[in-house]
């Protein structure tokens, strides 16, 4: 998408922000702000609060870059409250711990939550309402320059949980143009984006189509075969129905070689994870039947102790806890690894087509 050109452009002389209109200013972010302030961190109940009970909010609770007052924890009856710590309309919430895509993320109250406190991993920045606009000051934290520089900054003695200042946020240089300008550009930002987002609705609700097609032609193939018109018998399993004449209908367990279930209790905890070696796979990878997410992994000397719950490609893999009963199939060129207790592991008899029928009747809806 291009727009049409501003009449004349100025180098920011700052690096992420490059060339801005000749009439935006380019200030840190304090001079657009009346105030700054960090929450508090109360021992907090395990459950939101109800309507009229005061709640802390939770640091997920920015998380997308919009403002979600759900994630929330009651405050106990037991303890004050500090109402000077509320949500106001207009407020700016940034994150100031996370994991690094996290960290730093944005959001704006869009009302007034006078029972929700701001947590201690919370900013809550204030607009100067005479000089900016808390939806473009967000907007301005939340571009790709921006997210840059915040992730850069971010530190911590854990790699899954960074930390960033007060003054990195608040001295952070931004490009200003007038007030009426900013509101102008915001409400055209959310008009284009609520359009996008329209057309990615419906794009999802194609692909949602497609998926049933795609469940459709394999309960077909897979359990009727190809050709329309073959004798048929009742196959004696209900959800089966009938299947061809010829076909034979077997239990699974007389086409896999063994079952196995992950390691149990003690045998492997978080704690022993490390940032390299061997993978641990589980319903991480088995529900949106992906293998190339995750980052756990175990030394090698831990991988000789579990080898017994090894896994390989043409595996078949089924979630049992939980989300229980995804299966996937373990796809050839995966890294060297092991199960997780939340999986069992059905290795299948050869040859490798029985393996790869295993895994179509396996994703049958």
């Amino acid at each position: 998408m291009s727009f049409p050109p501003y009449p004349a452009y100025k180098h920011s002389r700052i690096e992420q922000l490059g060339d801005v209109p000749e009439h935006w200013e380019i200030v840190p972010v304090k001079r657009c702000l009346k105030s700054v302030i960090q929450g508090w961190s109360p021992q907090c109940e395990n459950y939101p609060a109800d309507a009229g009970q005061w709640g802390v909010l939770k640091v997920g609770c920015v998380n997308g870059g919009s403002f979600d007052p759900s994630e929330n924890k009651a405050l106990p009856s037991t303890l004050e409250p500090l109402p000077d710590l509320s949500i106001r309309r207009g407020d700016v919430l940034v994150s100031r711990a996370n994991t690094r895509e996290l960290v730093g993320s944005v959001a704006v109250a869009e009302r007034d939550y006078e029972w929700l406190m701001l947590c201690d991993k919370l900013y809550r920045l204030r607009v100067d309402e005479q000089r900016c606009d808390a939806a473009f000051l967000a907007s301005s934290l939340s571009t790709p320059a921006a997210r840059g520089v915040i992730e850069a900054t971010a530190s911590g003695a854990s790699s899954s949980m960074l930390n960033i200042g007060q003054a990195a946020i608040t001295g952070m240089f931004i490009a200003v143009p007038p007030l009426k300008e900013q509101q102008a550009l915001v409400a055209f930002v959310q008009n284009e984006a609520a359009k996008i987002d329209a057309l990615v609705e419906e794009q999802q609700r194609l692909i949602n189509l497609l998926k049933e097609k795609r469940h459709a032609v394999i309960s077909q193939a897979i359990t009727k075969g190809l050709n329309a018109d073959v004798p048929m018998r009742d196959s004696g399993v209900a959800w089966l129905g009938k299947v061809p004449a010829h076909w034979r209908v077997l239990r699974l367990k007389l086409i896999t070689d063994s079952i196995k279930a992950g390691p149990f209790g003690s045998a492997l905890t978080k704690d022993q994870y490390v940032d390299s070696g061997y993978r641990v796979y589980g319903q991480e990878q088995v529900i949106p039947g992906d293998f190339s997410v995750g980052d756990y992994y175990i030394t090698a000397d831990k991988f000789a102790e579990l080898r017994q719950y090894e896994t390989r490609p043409g595996d078949i893999l089924i979630s049992c806890v939980g989300t229980f009963g995804k299966i996937a199939l373990v796809p050839s060129g995966i890294e060297a690894g092991i199960i997780n207790p939340r999986l069992l592991r059905r290795v299948c008899k050869t040859p490798r087509r029985t393996r790869g029928g295993v895994g179509f009747v396996a994703g049958m809806p």
